[in-house]
Order: structure tokens, then C-alpha cells, then sequence
């Protein structure tokens, strides 16, 4: 790295520890803000009910009904997602098996190595945004992003699990505790932003020529709910520091063991982070060319995939089917947008004039780089990084 991006790490991460100088009880229980499945929520452990356990066992059972209800309601949700979009989609792959014999495996590889690629850049988000002192490895970064990955595309809305696997694992290699909700929520937010830019700029140019599909509709008002609800939140936490920490303190004040110190602590230090980062150009340039990489890097890997089968995509219609799945699939019926991302790539493009068997076949192949495999390949990174980070356990 350059001595300019050191010291715009430096400046990222100086609000930070200026707020924890006598605060380090607060800034381990930031750590629970993630996920409560790491440190209990806010304030650590949660006071234990009487000796009876009568209270806690009630709580204990309306817990559990809620979670069985919402997990019964994912399973029906998943079952139609299958029956309706994935047998089809998988039937259409099978008929379209003669294609197979056109296959160029050259193009595979370079499918799969550009697939990678966009995973790298991903990961690189994660370093820049550490401060320079804390900053972990490529290759921890990496194993971090694709076992993260990997949990997102076994466990339907599983944002609270994916984030368990980055707070553990970036814990372990030394990030503090204070620097992850801002560092995970910017990456994340960052990369969602260029992503519906870039289906925001393709749909201009794609509905003169398929005209204003009900999908469009839909990823429209995704792109200006979005839109809108980043402005609102920076305009929260920048321009209204102190009201937004007092809300937030009483709307969390409920949860078992929430600090309230701790709430505004982490309001304060996200709105400091925040601010140095609107202030550092250089790094926030850094930021958006690695999620450009990012999401440029997979519609590239799409592309390839359709031309290991003789498949020529046109670039518009190209970038509307890997954007527009992309942001489908934020809908949490399955993990990862299974089953639709399949459906919305393969008609798109078919509606850009593909063959549909082509289409059927490369969209499959990509998904098979794309989702599958980081599945086996992030449960090995998992442990990979866990080992390697072994020797500093988080406080």
C-alpha cells in the first residue's frame, strides 16, 4: 500500500479509538450490535431470570413457536420458489443438453478465474476500510468473504448469520470489535449502491428496446427505496448524531442486557467513521472502482459462461439479467436468491433475443461458480482462517 492510503486508514480509524479510550467494556458489547449469536447482544450476558426459571422457560417457548412458524413459512416459501422456478428452469437446462457438445472448457476455466476475481475485489473492500494497524491479510479477507458467502447460500435471510461468520472470523484476526459494524455495513452498502447504479444506467438504455417489464418495475422501486434510504440514514447519523443515538437507544432499550451507553457509543463512532470516510476521496474512490470490479467482474463471468456454450448475449442485455438477478434476489425466500436469479437471468435474456437452451445451459454453468461452489469451498476457507487466526482469539 501507498503512504497515502496509510494515512487515510489512519484517519478512518482515529474517531474510533479516540471514543474508546475508557470505554473498553462498551466497545467489546459494539460487537454484539452484528449478530446476538456472538456476544449476547448489546451489553453482553443477559441477567438470569429467578432460580425458578419460570420466566425465562415462557419467554423460552414463545421464542421457539415464533421460530418455527417463520422457519415453516420459509420452507413453503422455498417449496413454490422450487416447484415454480427452479424445476422448470432445470428441465429447460436438460432439454438443452445437446449443447453440451459445443462446449469450449478454455472458457469454463476463464469463467471460473474471473469469478474469483470479482470475490478478490470484494475482499479488498474489507482490508481498505480496517484501519492501517488492524488491518487483516488478502488472504484472511478472502477466506472471511467466502465463508460469509457460503452461509448466505445455505440459510434463507440469513443476513444475521453472515454477519456471525464475519464478526467471528475478523475478530480472531485482530479487527477490533468497534471498527466491524462500520466496516461490514459500508462494504455491504457501497457494493448495493454501485450495483443498482449499474442496473439503474442498463435499464435506460433496455426498456426502449423490451419496453417496461413488470421486473423492471419492481428492481426500479428496490433502486429508489435503497437510494432513499441510504440518504436518510447518513442524513441521520451525520447531520443528526445525538437524536438518532437518544431513538435508537430507546427503541433497542427493550432488548435483554442492552447498554444504553453502549448505543450511543456506537452511534457516535459510526458517525465519526462516516464522516472521515465522506472526507477521504481517495479512499471512497478506492472503495467504489473495487465494487465496480466486484459486480463488473460477474456479469463478465455470465458472459463467458454463455460463450463456452456459442452463446452471444448483447452487453445491454447482458448487464440487465446479471443486475436485475442480483438485486431480485434480495428477497428472502431462498438462500441466495436460489431458484430466482436462475429464472430472471435465463428470461431476460432470452427476451434480448438468446437462444433459451444457450441461455438455460450458461446460466446454469455460471451459477455453478457462482453458488455452488463456494458452498464446499467456504466451509474449507472457514477453517482454514479459523486455524490461521487461532493464536489471537477475540476478547
Amino acid at each position: 500500500m501507498s503512504s497515502s492510503n496509510d494515512e487515510s486508514q489512519d484517519l478512518l480509524g482515529a474517531p474510533v479509538r479516540g471514543h474508546t479510550t475508557n470505554v473498553a467494556p462498551d466497545a467489546d458489547a459494539i460487537g454484539g450490535v452484528m449478530s446476538q449469536d456472538l456476544g449476547g447482544g448489546l451489553g453482553g450476558a443477559v441477567p438470569a431470570d429467578g432460580q425458578d426459571g419460570t420466566p425465562a422457560t415462557s419467554a423460552a417457548k414463545k421464542k421457539s413457536r415464533r421460530s418455527t412458524i417463520i422457519k415453516a413459512i420459509q420452507l413453503v416459501l422455498l417449496a413454490l420458489v422450487v416447484h415454480f422456478l427452479v424445476i422448470p428452469q432445470l428441465s429447460s437446462a436438460r432439454s438443452a443438453w445437446d449443447t453440451i457438445s459445443k462446449v469450449r472448457p478454455a472458457f469454463l476455466v476463464a469463467a471460473a478465474i474471473v469469478e474469483v476475481i470479482a470475490w478478490l475485489a470484494y475482499a479488498r473492500m474489507t482490508v481498505q476500510l480496517v484501519s492501517r494497524a488492524h488491518r487483516p491479510s488478502m488472504a484472511i479477507s478472502f477466506g472471511t468473504a467466502l465463508a460469509s458467502k457460503a452461509v448466505s447460500h445455505v440459510v434463507p435471510a440469513g443476513a444475521a448469520a453472515t454477519a456471525a461468520v464475519n464478526v467471528r472470523l475478523l475478530r480472531r484476526a485482530g479487527v477490533p470489535a468497534e471498527e466491524l459494524p462500520f466496516v461490514l455495513s459500508t462494504q455491504s452498502t457501497v457494493s448495493a449502491l454501485v450495483l443498482n447504479v449499474m442496473l439503474s444506467l442498463s435499464l435506460l438504455i433496455a426498456i426502449p428496446i423490451t419496453g417496461l417489464r413488470d421486473d423492471y418495475k419492481i428492481a426500479l422501486w428496490l433502486g429508489f427505496a435503497l437510494y432513499l434510504g441510504i440518504g436518510l440514514l447518513l442524513a441521520a447519523i451525520t447531520k443528526f448524531t445525538k437524536p438518532t443515538a437518544d431513538a435508537l437507544t430507546k427503541v433497542l432499550g427493550w432488548l435483554p442486557g442492552t447498554q444504553p451507553g453502549a448505543v450511543r457509543l456506537y452511534v457516535n463512532q459510526l458517525a465519526d467513521q462516516i464522516r472521515a470516510l465522506i472526507g477521504d476521496r481517495e479512499l471512497l474512490g478506492r472503495l467504489l472502482a473495487d465494487a465496480v470490479i466486484n459486480w463488473v467482474c460477474g456479469a463478465c463471468a455470465l458472459w463467458v459462461s454463455l460463450l463456452a456454450y456459442g452463446g452471444h448475449p448483447s452487453i445491454i442485455g447482458l448487464f440487465v439479467a446479471y443486475c436485475l438477478a442480483n438485486v431480485m434476489a434480495v428477497v428472502p425466500i431462498s438462500p441466495g436468491g436460489l431458484g430466482i436469479v436462475e429464472a430472471v437471468m435465463i428470461s431476460t435474456l432470452t427476451a434480448f433475443g438468446m437462444d433459451h437452451g444457450i441461455a438455460s445451459i450458461g446460466v446454469v454453468t455460471f451459477r455453478l461458480f457462482s453458488f455452488w461452489l463456494p458452498i464446499p469451498g467456504g466451509a474449507l476457507a472457514y477453517l482454514l482462517v479459523n486455524r490461521a487466526t487461532g493464536k489471537h482469539p477475540p476478547s
